[in-house]
């Protein structure tokens, strides 16, 4: 197990993972569970057209991914979010 710190305010990704809400909530901004997660995949799936390739980066299966992800973020809205 890797013990470094995985940002300034916290060393493991569990404490990350416990203080989004906390975090989502003081900045004014909803908190949506799985989230981060959800965008991965959509943006993924969007750069790479590789349902296979997401679906084992994800852990995902390829009907779920084809059923919540597939079509919602385009290729150019993922190009970008890379060239920021």
């Amino acid at each position: 197990m890797k013990h470094d710190r995985i940002c300034k305010e916290w060393t493991l990704a569990n404490s990350l993972y416990h203080a989004w809400p906390r975090v989502a909530k003081d900045a004014g901004v909803a908190y949506k569970k799985n989230a981060f997660r959800n965008s991965f995949i959509s943006f993924r799936l969007a750069l790479t057209k590789d349902i296979n390739s997401v679906t084992y980066e994800s852990g995902n299966s390829p009907q779920m991914i084809r059923k919540y992800h597939l079509g919602l973020v385009t290729p150019e809205a993922a190009q970008e979010l890379v060239s920021l």
